[in-house]
């Protein structure tokens, strides 16, 4: 009975054999016309997505060119206006014309007629004489009127394009003319016929477009145009070429035919050696069925074997304490002996794993904290704004990471960031992303910057698939104009001061840092009045869940933060609150951080100027202009001229010093930045009396002194 089993096992294998053989030939063929349109879809699809996304950007480059035309013909009439001598210095007009990256310019009088140019060749060209001249003409009499050539109004033998704009010192015209080199360019990479030249499909594939019935890339075509021209669109077909197969899917769009062409070749050579591993793969899982079956069954082995499965199935469902005790012959003593030995030793890894693993997670967690800044007030010294930030740390520790700083006297910048991943490796990654944003940031580069030149080092020194999404902000204390950058990451809510409730504000998004070299990224601006917040968070906070794995949710978090906050301090109280009672306390998968921000001032009149302590002049002047541009009293401009008077006096003469006055109509601040007094080893200011000053700050940095004034004015 056993010989007859076993032969009625192997025919019933030898058929199973040859029915999956069959089957595998036959999904093969299919999954080979399958393969061949998916890739053609995809690469066809890609092409007219390619040409879409760079005619778009081709759009957007002119619109900046046109505006930057205008930008300079602008700044050409104001310098005018300022300086009128300028129309009459030919080596002046030559070196602003330099400057603004121009190579003619032209400027007429009211009745068109050239009075100032470079190159001076053209002095005395009446523009009604020029083809299209005309359209200039309004400029003379209209104030505020530009006009920007378009490409098919330049004229090709000089390959200028002018941009036109009223003079503003009298009526007449200010022309710039410049290379518009980019557009060629930017049209040639745009075209059909160079994309699908330079497309291959597989090995030996090709794209050919069309356009009015006529081929791009005619050097392709491998039969009549007439065929590819008359087949269906979105259906893969057959046909035959210099007597081999090939498949051919075409697709069409705005006036467009994209062909593909692969010929069967480059799909079967793979497709057959795939499906030459599978039959033998399947020979080889049914003769070891064949084999196994006929072992099992002498001795009753399979009642053995289900009760050692029976013990394995409890370990693995989590029961540590199983063991194996299968004792019916000494080969299944050895069996159970050798797994239940297996098992302790699994066991013993697993403990030791486990501390090993939480020991560097809490190395991570320390990185984490003192890689952060974590003092609250941060700066005490600035009643200009305030800042408070916390980070609640997973059960596996993740890379979120908060940074701000003073980047001078007037600009806070602040970040907040997540890196992907979590554990020891986004640890290390997020102490390099920080250090990386720090050192671009601390250079004073603006927002936009600041991320391309980390992004551009993080990608070099990639090792990793991780990246990080992160919002960079530079908030200018003076006008309350908030830079940012949004990169990949959650938007920031706003509150207005009166306002119970929280906005989301409209910013551009930009790619994350660390994923793909040379992306660009934009930045925005926000106007922020007194009383503001801003709150930054990672997806950490609206992703954490409660016992039933619901995230936490934007909705909660507006919620959460709608209750009575009097205080900054008690904006990130108020979230923990109200997360803690959502989750319970349960260990969240991903790190929490919070950051928010509130201005709390802004002086709108103000400058800067460098001089020397015997100089006192120009920080009169300063003083004078400044305060009485919001009304302050002569009395209040008076003491604080005294008092800038009397520091002056106080240092030596050659002593260069930086002054800085801020302004609105109830305060004013005066700050003076100088390096230390040589030959001394105090400072003169230290101990100087300055009368009817409200209130002064004295400090001794590495670098320099800094002393500032406050004063209200009355």
């Amino acid at each position: 009975m056993r010989r007859t089993f076993l032969i009625c096992l192997f025919l019933l294998v030898c058929a199973a054999f040859a029915v999956t053989g069959t089957m595998a030939y036959l999904q093969f063929k299919v999954q080979s016309q399958q393969w061949a349109e998916q890739l053609m879809v995809t690469r066809l699809r890609d092409m007219l997505e390619l040409v879409d996304y760079t005619t778009g950007s081709m759009q957007r480059l002119m619109r900046n060119n046109d505006d930057m035309a205008r930008a300079r013909a602008r700044a050409m009439a104001e310098i005018v206006r300022l300086n009128p001598a300028t129309l009459t210095d030919q080596e002046v007009l030559q070196g602003l014309c330099n400057d603004l990256g121009a190579e003619q310019v032209a400027i007429t009088d009211e009745k068109a007629v050239v009075i100032a140019a470079v190159p001076a060749g053209y002095l005395g060209l009446d523009l009604r004489s020029e083809k299209d001249g005309e359209k200039f003409l309004p400029c003379i009499h209209t104030p505020g009127y530009e006009y920007v050539q378009r490409e098919e109004e330049q004229q090709p033998s000089s390959g200028f394009q002018y941009v036109g704009v009223h003079r503003q010192d009298a009526p007449g015209i200010v022309r710039v003319g410049f290379r518009p080199q980019y557009e060629q360019r930017a049209r040639e990479v745009t075209s059909y016929g160079r994309l699908a030249a330079t497309h291959r499909l597989g090995t030996s594939g090709r794209v050919i477009a069309f356009r009015g019935g006529a081929a791009l890339n005619r050097e392709a075509l491998p039969g009549p145009a007439a065929d590819f021209l008359s087949m269906p669109t979105g259906k893969l077909e057959r046909m035959l070429f210099n007597g081999a197969e090939h498949f051919v899917y075409a697709l069409e769009k705005g006036g467009f035919r994209l062909v593909g062409i692969v010929p069967l070749r480059d799909f079967y050579p793979a497709g057959l050696r795939n499906l030459r591993s599978r039959l033998v793969a399947n020979c080889l899982i049914f003769a070891a069925v064949f084999a196994l079956v006929s072992v099992l069954l002498q001795h009753l082995v399979i009642k053995r074997i289900a009760g050692i499965n029976e013990t394995l199935r409890r370990i693995t469902e989590g029961d540590t304490e199983a063991r194996v005790n299968v004792a019916s012959s000494p080969e299944f003593v050895r069996l159970s002996t050798g797994i239940n030995a297996m098992l302790d030793s699994i066991k013993a890894m697993n403990d030791q794993g486990r501390e090993r693993l939480m020991k560097e997670l809490e190395l991570a967690r320390f990185m984490q904290r003192n890689a952060l800044p974590n003092t609250f007030p941060a700066f005490p010294n600035h009643s200009e704004f305030d800042i408070r930030a916390t980070l609640l740390p997973s059960a596996s520790v993740g890379g979120d990471f908060y940074d701000f700083f003073m980047a001078d006297t007037d600009h806070l910048t602040f970040m907040v960031a997540a890196v992907s991943g979590t554990g020891v490796p986004a640890a290390l990654f997020m102490m390099r992303s920080l250090s990386i944003i720090r050192s671009f940031a601390r250079s004073g580069q603006e927002p936009q910057a600041v991320l391309s030149g980390a992004n551009r080092v993080l990608c070099e020194g990639r090792t990793a698939d991780m990246h990080v999404s992160l919002f960079y902000g530079t908030l200018e204390l003076s006008t309350g104009i908030l830079t940012c950058v949004n990169a990949g990451h959650g938007a920031p809510l706003l509150q207005h001061l009166g306002s119970g409730s929280y906005t989301e504000p409209q910013l551009m998004s930009s790619p994350v840092l660390g994923a793909v070299e040379g992306v660009p990224y934009h930045s925005c601006r926000l106007q922020l009045q007194p009383g503001d917040r801003l709150l930054l968070y990672t997806g950490g906070l609206l992703k954490a869940q409660n016992a039933t794995k619901e995230p936490f949710g934007k909705q909660r978090l507006q919620e959460a933060l709608e209750g009575e906050a009097a205080t900054l301090a008690d904006v990130p109280n108020l979230v923990r609150k109200a997360l803690r009672s959502y989750t319970e306390g349960a260990p969240q998968e991903q790190d929490i951080t919070i950051l928010a921000i509130e201005y709390q001032c802004i002086m709108r009149r103000g400058g800067q100027v460098c001089v020397q302590a015997g100089e006192p002049e120009a920080v009169h002047k300063l003083l004078q202009e400044s305060l009485e541009s919001v009304l302050a009293a002569p009395m209040d401009i008076a003491v604080l001229q005294d008092a800038a008077r009397g520091i002056l006096s106080s240092l030596p003469p050659e002593t260069p010093l930086t002054v800085v006055l801020g302004c609105d109509e109830a305060h004013a601040e005066l700050s003076f930045t100088y390096p230390p007094c040589p030959g001394s080893a105090t400072n003169p200011l230290e101990q100087l009396e300055l009368t009817g000053i409200d209130a002064s700050d004295f400090r001794s940095l590495a670098e320099g002194n800094h002393l500032t004034l406050s004063k209200a004015l009355g």
